[in-house]
C-alpha cells in the first residue's frame, strides 16, 4: 500500500507544528501590541507582517511530511474590541501591586461572557460539485487538503 499523501492533501505534522507556534506566537504579538504603538498599528493594518516580525513565518516544512502554508489558506485580520468599560481586564479584588492573593476568576471572564472579545472566523462555503456523484469525494478533498480545520485551513 502506498502511504504518500496525494497531491493536494495536507500533511499532517506540519499542520500541528503550525497550530503549535501559532498558539505561543498569538500570546507574544498580543504583549507586543499592548507595549508598543507602532507594532499595534502594524498589527491592525498587515497581521501577516505583524506575525512574521515575530518570527512566525505561517510556513511548515518537515522532510518526511511536507510542506504546509497558513497563507495559502487563512486570510487574517486583527481588530480591535469594540469599546466598552466591560471589555476591560479586571484585575483579582483587594490586589493593588499585582499581588494576585484573592484571585478568584479570570480577569476577561465578564468580557468573554458579554462577547466583548469574541474572535470572527469567516470560512469560504466551497461550490457543490456540478454532478453530486462527486460531492463525497469533494468533501474528503477538501479535509484532506486542510480546509477543515480552524487555523490550518481557515
Amino acid at each position: 500500500m502506498n502511504n504518500t499523501p496525494l497531491n493536494g492533501d495536507e500533511p499532517l505534522l506540519p499542520a500541528l507544528n503550525l497550530i503549535y507556534y501559532w498558539r505561543t506566537t498569538w500570546s507574544r504579538v498580543i504583549a507586543r501590541a499592548w507595549a508598543d504603538e507602532e507594532f499595534n498599528r502594524l498589527l491592525m493594518t498587515d497581521a501577516k507582517e505583524a506575525f512574521k516580525k515575530m518570527g512566525y513565518s505561517g510556513e511548515s516544512n518537515m522532510p518526511t511530511e511536507g510542506m504546509v502554508d497558513l497563507w495559502k489558506l487563512l486570510d487574517i485580520e486583527v481588530v480591535k474590541p469594540e469599546e466598552s468599560p466591560n471589555s476591560q481586564y479586571l484585575q483579582p479584588e483587594g490586589s493593588t501591586n499585582g499581588d494576585a492573593l484573592q484571585y478568584t476568576h479570570n480577569g476577561w471572564h465578564q468580557a468573554i461572557n458579554e462577547g466583548l472579545l469574541k474572535m470572527k472566523l469567516t470560512l469560504t462555503l466551497p461550490p457543490k460539485p456540478e454532478d453530486d456523484k462527486w460531492n463525497a469525494l469533494a468533501l474528503g478533498d477538501y479535509d484532506a487538503a486542510g480546509k477543515m480545520y480552524p487555523i490550518t485551513g481557515c
